[in-house]
């Protein structure tokens, strides 16, 4: 969003412009990755997304405010609409004095387990994302990214 931007600023999608948006996107790229909101009773082109996608990567913080959130709402992701198969549960930011048994129970078995690395949340406090993850701490995380990539893409 830019500056002064919020929710508000542009009208809702309908269900039908929501669909008609993800096939528009489908005709011109071959992987289309949709960043959907947590809230997804309220906001109709995440649920649409989820719907019509071909996976679903379910990806929660790990710590208790988030388990909270998502113990929430996973009543509207297991509904008969809603095709768990094609969702993977990852765990992400995982410290190591963290219990990820916790996480794991929350979310259910977990595809992907994503550890903190200290160098990205540096890169994520300066607005600098796009750079490369050089140091040591963070080839495992860099390693269950390329699993990741693997299993969705089939790479």
């Amino acid at each position: 969003m830019l500056k002064g931007e919020n929710e508000y600023t542009y009208p809702s999608y309908s269900k039908v412009q929501a669909q008609e948006f993800i096939e528009a996107l489908r005709k011109i790229v071959p992987f289309i990755i949709i960043d959907c909101s947590s809230y997804i009773a309220n906001d109709i082109l995440s649920a649409i997304a989820i719907l019509e996608s071909d996976f679903v990567i379910r990806l929660a913080n790990c710590d208790l405010k988030s388990i909270s959130y998502l113990s929430s709402q996973l009543h509207l992701l297991q509904n008969s609409n809603w095709d768990m198969d094609k969702q993977y549960k990852a765990a992400s930011n995982i410290k190591s004095n963290y219990g990820i048994e916790h996480m794991a129970g929350a979310l259910g078995s977990l595809s992907f387990r994503l550890p903190h690395s200290e160098e990205l949340e540096e890169q994520y406090l300066a607005g600098d994302l796009f750079k490369d993850l050089m140091l040591k701490d963070s080839r495992s995380y860099r390693k269950e990214i390329e699993k990741i990539v693997g299993e969705v893409f089939s790479c």
